[in-house]
């Protein structure tokens, strides 16, 4: 017997996601949306600040519904920006938990739940902030209970 053994089988309900516009992830002069991609920004003292992208950018069209990727309770608006100029929202399950930037989001759904594919506001135009880069979603994963992966197991 190895140092895991199964537990009582995990009855909580399985997490499914989707893409929230139904499109591809995004490829362009600004570099590609695929989680991990990398990216570089000039900080306050000139220098170049080298990182990796945090979360997935799906591309839209500007004013198009954007829908939830996963069921949960929409806790809150996610700023992506201290200007206010553009919306986002924090979607939270048990075991799971997402933030969206570049959704202009339906006020009344703060503190409700939504299901999968409930629409949730509209996709806002990001051209101005970034001419090169394409209209997009960008869908990160903030909170994960590893055992959607791995499976309900005890330690020995």
């Amino acid at each position: 017997m190895g140092i895991f053994s199964a537990r009582k089988k995990d009855t909580s309900p399985s997490i499914k996601m989707v893409n929230p516009v139904g499109s591809k992830i995004r490829v362009d002069a600004g570099g590609s949306g695929h989680y991990g991609a990398p990216r570089s920004k000039i900080n306050s003292l000139g220098r170049t600040i080298r990182y990796r992208h945090d979360g997935t950018d799906y591309a839209c069209k500007p004013g198009q519904d954007v829908k939830a990727p996963m069921t949960g309770i929409i806790v809150r608006r996610a700023r992506p920006y201290a200007n206010k100029n553009y919306d986002g929202v924090v979607i939270e399950a048990k075991r799971l938990a997402v933030k969206m930037f570049y959704v202009a989001l339906d006020e009344a759904l703060i503190g409700r739940i939504v299901k999968v594919g409930d629409v949730i506001g509209q996709a806002q135009d990001i051209s101005k902030k970034y001419p090169l880069v394409t209209p997009h979603i960008h869908v990160q994963i903030v909170k994960c209970d590893p055992e959607i992966f791995l499976g309900p197991t005890d330690i020995m």
